[in-house]
């Protein structure tokens, strides 16, 4: 959907009628120097790469034309965060994927025709530990600032990392965050399952979102647990309510690995 810099509907695409031949999941984008720009989760056959879904970026033009459209090289990778693609002078183009776990980051430079430049693992050892990429901005030498979420015992805090023009990573910095709340439900990362924390016995239903605020369902509590395991891997924002829905009692992150 494309609006005006006044929020009024300029037009609206159904993208399955442009012959994807994906499931799509998630798409999340952007418009730079005259291109649509978006990326989702899908599997598409006529494409090389995983046969798994994984990561796939679209490039359009203002015509709705293809102009690429690729899956990353690498399997097991999931749609990026809220600002997925950066762009520098030369209008290379960044791409900063998560990892299905959670546990690392697979961070791409283009060129402008999608010709691989380098490509940075960023992993995360403790295993307690999930970080999701959600912002990059491109720096003056060349690099770019790759900012992600941490999430680590149910504490969450923005770190940021430096990557050279060559794809190196030159340091990081995690800003102070707030104290781990009580858990409202474990185990966190989940498998699927999760049960609710004695702690929060007035819960009667939780909604739960992707972090880039798709919905996902609703779950009722009554059996003091919660199933994600029909729900692809990702990150979920679960927030918990009385009966009557009036009374907000709490929230968590929580990722399905």
């Amino acid at each position: 959907i494309e609006f005006d810099s006044y929020g009024n509907l300029i037009r609206g695409i159904d993208y399955d009628i442009y012959g994807s031949g994906e499931y799509i999941d998630g798409a999340l984008g952007g418009w730079h120097n005259g291109r649509f720009y978006f990326t989702y989760r899908g599997y598409n056959p006529t494409l090389p790469g995983c046969s798994a879904q994984n990561a796939t970026i679209d490039v359009r033009d203002s015509s709705w034309t293809v102009l690429h459209r690729l899956k990353l090289p690498d399997c097991g990778y999931l749609v990026s965060g809220k600002i997925p693609f950066g762009f520098d002078a030369q209008n290379n183009v960044y791409y900063a994927a998560p990892h299905e776990s959670y546990q690392k980051i697979m961070v791409y430079k283009y060129t402008p025709d999608f010709q691989l430049i380098w490509k940075t693992e960023l992993n995360f050892e403790n295993e307690e530990e999930s970080c999701l990429p959600f912002s990059q901005h491109t720096t003056d030498d060349g690099g770019i600032l790759l900012n992600c979420n941490k999430l680590l015992n149910g504490a969450r805090s923005l770190v940021v990392f430096k990557i050279s023009a060559s794809g190196e990573v030159v340091s990081s910095i995690q800003l102070p965050g707030g104290e781990a709340a009580a858990p409202v439900v474990f185990p966190n990362p989940t498998r699927g399952l999760l049960y609710l924390s004695p702690d929060f016995p007035t819960a009667a239903v939780a909604l739960a979102s992707s972090l880039d605020g798709r919905f996902i369902g609703t779950f009722d509590l009554q059996s003091g647990q919660i199933d994600l395991s029909a729900c692809p891997p990702g990150a979920y924002q679960l927030s918990f309510w009385d009966g009557n829905r009036q009374g907000f009692l709490g929230s968590q992150v929580v990722v399905k690995q």
